[in-house]
């Protein structure tokens, strides 16, 4: 009888040992989701004409009328180089998304 109270005490002492570790591991997520959420300052990737070109759905020179237009800034890169970042793409195709179906946030 004394082996079994035993055994079980060890067991829920290992039990009581592995929930604390897993409510450590729940806190330090739950801190890092909140930085997420109050913090903008996650990275943002930068893309090449090219990639923005595929991730937009548009060709060269469509891009540049909508460059010229101000619907999508860039970031000059060195030399001649344009550089895009994806913020400045996800917001262009908000933009088009609620213009196609009319509706507004």
């Amino acid at each position: 009888m004394k082996r079994n109270q035993n055994r079980k005490d060890a067991q829920l002492e290992y039990f009581l040992l592995k929930l604390n570790q897993y409510e450590k591991k729940i806190d330090t997520l739950t801190v890092m989701v909140q930085r997420l959420l109050t913090d903008r300052r996650i990275d943002d990737k930068t893309l090449t004409l090219p990639e923005a070109l595929v991730a937009l759905h548009m060709t060269r020179a469509t891009f540049l009328k909508k460059r010229k237009a101000g619907l999508i800034r860039c970031v000059e890169g060195i030399g001649r180089r344009v550089l895009v970042k994806q913020s400045e793409i996800d917001a262009y195709l908000d933009k088009v998304a609620v213009g196609r179906t009319g509706l507004r946030e």
